[in-house]
């Protein structure tokens, strides 16, 4: 270190005005000393500075340790853990841990703070209800409204015929498809005798014509005179099929001598 100064040395006098001379000189500080404190921090140690109004050095001294963190707070799902000292951020919020799925009626919670995450979803109507199926909500078995059960409508039994099907006594719902019937199937004609030349053959149950007549199978057979002896006939008809006939008979004429007139006596 270097300074220009009048000093006495060696009981000679030297004027740093009027002589220069160097010399090495050590300063002791002492008288020209001024301090200030830096205090520690959570981070940084504290210490003294000192600074020589005369030689312009500066140092340090007193040190002390860094303080190091001292928690302010226990963190939680939306706070983080700071220091009580100098608010840094120690360790972050947890942030919020889902304790369940939510429902129709359970909203969504955090497994630690019991905070609400998403409300309930609240039940949501599916299909009208019906004669068998209540209204439910679409998420759960939450019941809207019961199976309202069948509006019964009765119905008569009718007998089946020979061409029409019958069906037994039943019931339908006035809102659905809902029945009971029965069908009976029809009975099918009854056949009665066979048809003749002059009788249709019917059904025997319902008398429906099942077979018209046949009419005559006409044989036509010629007329014959009638004689003294052997009688006759006229032209006519009779029935291949059946015992018709239109059969008349011309009695026989007897004898004629002259004219007189004599009958035939039998067994003369």
């Amino acid at each position: 270190m270097y300074a220009y100064l009048s000093v006495n040395y060696n009981n000679a006098y030297y004027d740093s005005v009027s002589e220069t001379r160097k010399f090495t000189v050590s300063c002791s500080h002492t008288g020209y000393t001024s301090s200030s404190n830096v205090a520690a921090t959570c981070t940084s140690g504290g210490y003294t500075k000192y600074s020589c109004s005369l030689c312009g050095s500066t140092w340090t001294g007193n040190n002390t340790s860094a303080l190091g963190h001292s928690s302010a707070n226990n963190r939680s799902c939306t706070q983080a853990e700071t220091c009580s000292r100098c608010g840094a951020q120690l360790n972050p919020a947890y942030g919020h841990s889902s304790a369940n799925n939510r429902s129709c009626t359970q909203a969504e919670t955090c497994s630690r703070c019991g905070t609400q995450l998403n409300p309930a979803y609240g039940h949501t109507p599916g299909a009208a209800a019906t004669c068998t199926t209540a209204q439910t909500c679409t998420r759960c078995d939450y019941v809207y409204q019961a199976a309202l059960d069948h509006d019964y409508i009765y119905h008569g039994a009718q007998a089946a015929t020979c061409t029409a099907n019958g069906w037994n006594e039943y019931y339908t719902c006035s809102r659905c498809s809902y029945s009971t019937y029965s069908e009976i199937p029809s009975t099918g004609h009854n056949s009665g005798p066979a048809a003749t030349c002059t009788t249709a053959q019917t059904c025997t149950r319902c008398g429906v014509t099942l077979a018209n007549a046949l009419g005559h199978d006409y044989v036509d057979h010629e007329a014959k005179a009638a004689t003294c002896t052997e009688i006759g006939w006229e032209a006519y008809q009779t029935c291949s099929r059946c015992d018709y006939t239109t059969y008349e008979e011309i009695p026989v004429t007897a004898h004629t001598l002259g004219e007189e007139t004599i009958e035939e006596i039998d067994g003369v």
